[in-house]
């Protein structure tokens, strides 16, 4: 009688656990199909002649370039069957996306999203405000990359890749890779904003322009500094590399350095490096003594000498 009353008692248990599990494993309760909405892969941000928003986006083509194959940049499963670009004006940025639907018939999806790039005509005003739709929306990316155009925002949303048929995946990689050159920073939405919160709100975004070549393409340089979320002034790739250094956030550079014999240099492979700020006040001035100590490899000596 005891074992007929445990085995009946094990499988109520088991019974119950089984309903149990059935109510956490009946599938994704928000999952979104991939045939009702467009994935936005990069976003340019201008201002069009009226003054309101105007949304460049580069939008994947579902099941593009399956027939043509390959990863080149031609007719034939290129970038031309991969992407989509367009375009839609609005007063705020939710505005503009939702105008966006009169164009491709669906909603945009922007899991997936590289990069945001703002016109530097746009930039100068405010950078900060138009972002705060993808900052609200669930359904945006935190950790994608922000730029400010050399020119029109949408001249960079318009060109190819080099290397990969989808440009925004070139782009990401490049940032990706910018703490082993050490010219421009990789600064994400989330980084911008943090830089924004604090109290001085200042902060630097890269700069992205466009190479006019025979197949347009982008390349990323120096960058813009920006004061309560206004671009105000530009850096040079050797500027943008002292900043970078006195924040610790180059990981890895190669350093020219000049020879005595003109027109030779050595090459030297920096692989770590150590910053000290050590501020001083005179009680006129507060100065700020800046050191940095790079260690690394010679890579390369242009010896004049046998």
């Amino acid at each position: 009688m005891k074992r007929t009353l445990s085995f009946k008692r094990c499988c109520g248990l088991l019974l119950l656990v089984i309903l149990s599990l059935s109510f956490t494993l009946t599938g994704c309760w928000n999952n979104i199909e991939l045939n009702k909405v467009r994935m936005a892969s990069a976003i340019g941000i201008d201002l069009d002649e009226q003054g309101r928003y105007l949304m460049s986006v580069q939008i994947i083509k579902p099941g593009g370039g399956q027939k043509g194959g390959g990863q080149g940049s031609g007719k034939k499963g290129g970038a031309e069957e991969k992407l989509a670009v367009l375009q839609a004006s609005g007063y705020t940025i939710f505005d503009a996306a939702r105008n966006l639907i009169a164009h491709t018939g669906f909603k945009l999806y922007y899991q997936h999203l590289r990069y945001i790039a703002f016109g530097r005509e746009l930039a100068e005003q405010d950078i900060i405000g138009p972002l705060d739709f993808f900052t609200r929306d669930h359904e945006s990316r935190l950790r994608s990359w922000i730029f400010v155009a050399d020119g029109r925002a949408e001249s960079v949303i318009k060109t190819v890749g080099i290397m990969h048929p989808l440009q925004s995946v070139e782009v990401d990689e490049t940032m990706k890779s910018g703490r082993n050159i050490g010219k421009y920073p990789a600064v994400e939405m989330i980084d911008l904003m943090r830089m924004m919160s604090d109290k001085d709100k200042t902060g630097y975004l890269p700069y992205i322009r466009v190479i006019p070549k025979e197949k347009k393409y982008v390349h990323v340089m120096a960058a813009a500094m920006l004061k309560e979320g206004r671009a105000i002034g530009d850096l040079d790739e050797a500027e943008t590399r002292g900043l970078l250094w006195i924040r610790s956030e180059i990981k890895s550079t190669i350093v020219v350095v000049p020879l005595d014999e003109p027109k030779h240099y050595a090459a030297i492979e920096t692989l770590r490096s150590k910053t000290d700020i050590k501020p001083s006040y005179d009680g006129k001035r507060l100065q700020l003594q800046i050191t940095v100590k790079p260690t690394g490899n010679i890579g390369e000596f242009e010896s004049p000498y046998p």
